[in-house]
């Protein structure tokens, strides 16, 4: 076997790719049926449905019937791209999980619809631009723009990572989306251009704007099918697959072109649609094996069946591969030797584990506790400089204040008027900027723990999508926009979205990568619904939701205040008692229960713990964005810890919200007020950008 496989320069791959002639034979077959009756049923279905009978007359006999004149004028060129659209969506989806060897992975992580949906912004609230064959060059431009500066990111290193190109892509997608939101924000125009546009459709495209781009659609899919061999290989691992002669740097790089391409193109003529290149190759591996040549083609016959229509629906399946990338979570025993000199150990013993770095030790009555000494010191630091920020947005605002009337206000000294701007009005926001700050990085901390993927937030289970849903149906539907009904209706849509998510997700147990999928699944149904709910809006009404759903802290009083305080701290107090069962869980289940951990109901103790974390940041201030997505991660790389520390984290998410909040002051200074959940996706992405690009070019030196 090893010889074949070395002679053929592609790794044979076994399981569920072995299955036998006659099943490979069903599943192509039931592929092709599935796109037949999708195309059949597209040319069918409409404002004026037809028979299939009347269909298949019209396809064999064209004439001057009115049948046929809708078959071949109305639904065909619309049957066609939607072909189109979907195989490119599906290729570009298969790819970009077999390059950065990550079954969350999609095209928009490479930032290929942050970036196409910022360049449209800017051409249209800048440059005036109008017409789909605009969009479509600036679209295009965007995306491969953002695709580039993504692996170019990634590439800084001695190599490319693709945990860094995927973390990086994150980053520039928050950042472009966070600018894109706050340009449609601030003009009527631009939001009413734009919220059509990025809902995605492929009503408004032209035949004469399908031919522009479909020959970088047919260039995108015939690199995706000449490099199926050599993903095959780079999914054993870059040694192994340089060993089998394939490079790993031109596949890399080929790889990138082809789903910029795809996922450019599509994008470019249709708008935003999500979720395709994320669903079909799980469904498609799932049923063909984990063979990259078997998964791109039948990825790119699966997903136009996902787009007979304007809207993108389903689920995924259980992927039965899903642990074939994955660690194995048993324990496995090696010849003990000696440290050397310098070199740090790792000691794990019945409910201990030690990673051999410098701690301090925490004991009480009731439990003790062990604190990377660097760990400590950055989250202190952190901690510190949150709460420095919020002190000095008490300054700013429509009626400066100088330090003095600062102190006197908080040591009761001041003008009434003076005590009022400062104990009323602005320090409630200072406070909720530090508390909301450390919430959101726990809840991050616990999720991208439980899920042990670095994509992992709370976002993944959908409650930011299920409370966003619930605010734009009581804001539209029932046409209340009062303080608590709209905080009842974030905190209320919120919870049942997460235990939808959790009953779908739960089979003899908790599994993070089902809940992140079933999470996604529900977060893109949803997303689908509020887009469509916004585009129906009236434009002031809509307008209204946007800037809700930008999150914002300065409709936080005390008393919505003081009960999110008394909660936090039960919150706080129960994710520290259960943060060593996080840690020993990050290790594998197994590890974890020989440990003495009972898995089951710390992780749904957790999860409860997570939920509530954004659960009472977004009842408060709206959903604030990336603060539980890039705490965890900014905090581990600047601890250098090999985990994630639900203590850094919570610095983190603090000194990041913080520091939004008082550049929010200085931007209404110089400007206008920009929603602190715009700023903090841009600081966040930015900040999370410049660590990446130091940290591989670290690697780098010390590699030479």
């Amino acid at each position: 076997m090893h010889s074949t496989a070395l002679s053929s320069g592609t790794p044979r791959t076994e399981g569920v790719s072995d299955a036998s002639v006659p099943r490979r034979s069903a599943v192509w077959g039931l592929l092709l049926t599935a796109l037949l009756l999708s195309f059949l049923l597209s040319l069918a279905v409409g404002a004026n449905p037809l028979s299939v009978g009347q269909v298949w007359k019209g396809l064999v006999n064209p004439d001057a019937s009115e049948a046929s004149i809708i078959v071949w004028t109305e639904r065909m060129p619309r049957t066609l791209l939607g072909i189109a659209i979907g195989m490119a969506l599906g290729v570009a989806g298969a790819l970009i999980q077999a390059l950065t060897r990550n079954p969350l992975a999609d095209p928009g992580i490479l930032g290929v619809n942050a970036g196409a949906g910022f360049a449209v912004t800017i051409g249209v609230g800048l440059f005036g631009l109008s017409g789909m064959t605009g969009y479509i060059w600036w679209a295009f431009l965007g995306a491969a723009g953002a695709t580039v500066l993504v692996y170019v990111i990634g590439s800084l290193g001695r190599s490319t990572s693709p945990v860094t190109m995927v973390l990086a892509g994150v980053a520039l997608s928050a950042v472009l989306g966070g600018l894109s939101t706050f340009l449609t924000l601030i003009d009527e125009t631009t939001f009413e251009s734009i919220r059509a546009w990025g809902v995605g459709s492929i009503a408004r495209v032209r035949v004469d704007d399908v031919m522009t781009v479909l020959p970088f659609l047919l260039l995108g899919l015939a690199l995706a099918v000449g490099l199926a061999g050599s993903l095959n290989a780079v999914a054993l691992g870059d040694d192994l697959a340089a060993s089998l002669g394939t490079s790993v740097m031109r596949t890399r790089v080929l790889g990138v072109l082809a789903i910029t391409l795809l996922a450019g193109g599509a994008t470019a003529l249709t708008g935003g649609i999500g979720f395709v290149g994320l669903m079909v190759p799980h469904v498609v591996r799932w049923m063909t094996g984990p063979d990259q040549r078997r998964i791109i083609i039948g990825s790119a016959l699966a997903a136009p069946r996902l787009r007979r229509r304007r809207t993108d629906r389903g689920a995924p399946r259980r992927d039965r591969g899903r642990h074939r990338h994955r660690g194995h979570r048993g324990t496995r025993a090696h010849r003990a030797r000696a440290p050397s000199e310098g070199e740090r150990t790792m000691t794990v013993s019945p409910g201990i584990i030690d990673f051999g770095y410098r701690v301090l030790r925490a004991r009480t009555g009731f439990s003790s506790s062990r604190i990377a000494l660097r760990t400590a010191v950055v989250s202190a630091a952190l901690f510190a400089l949150a709460v420095g920020f919020a002190f000095v947005a008490l300054f700013l605002g429509d009626y400066p204040l100088s330090l003095q009337d600062v102190t006197s206000a908080m040591s009761g000294r001041a003008e009434e008027f003076v005590s009022m701007v400062v104990i009323q009005w602005r320090l409630p926001v200072a406070v909720s900027a530090v508390l909301f700050g450390a919430l959101l990085g726990i809840g991050g901390a616990i999720f991208q723990s439980l899920t042990r993927n670095p994509l992992g937030s709370p976002d993944v289970i959908g409650f930011d999508a299920g409370a966003y849903t619930a605010v734009v149906v009581v804001m539209l539907a029932v046409g209340s926009q009062h303080a608590w009904s709209i905080a009842a209706a974030a905190i209320g849509g919120g919870l049942i979205t997460a235990l939808v998510v959790y009953l779908f997700a739960y089979r003899r147990g908790m599994q993070g990568f089902r809940l992140i999928v079933v999470g996604i699944a529900v977060s893109a149904t949803l997303g689908s619904v509020n887009s469509y709910l916004i585009t129906r809006a009236d434009l002031d009404d809509a307008m209204q939701v946007g800037f809700w759903g930008a999150g914002s802290l300065s409709r936080v009083t005390w008393s919505t205040l003081v009960p999110v305080i008394a909660i936090s701290l039960a919150v706080i107090a129960t994710t520290i008692l259960l943060a060593p069962s996080l840690r020993s869980m990050e290790l594998g289940d197994d590890m974890a229960v020989s440990h003495g951990t009972r898995v089951g109901a710390a992780r749904a103790a957790l999860l409860v713990a997570g939920v509530a974390t954004t659960a009472l940041v977004t009842a408060a201030a709206g959903p604030i964005g990336f603060i539980a997505l890039a705490a965890p991660q900014l905090a581990r790389r600047l601890t250098g810890s090999p985990g994630v520390s639900v203590l850094a984290a919570a610095a983190m998410g603090s000194a990041l919200l913080s520091a939004a909040h008082l550049l929010s002051h200085v931007l209404a200074i110089a400007f206008r007020p920009v929603p602190v959940g715009l700023i903090t996706v841009c600081i966040g992405g930015i900040y999370l950008i410049v660590l990446l690009i130091r940290e591989s070019r670290s690697r780098s030196g010390a590699a030479r």
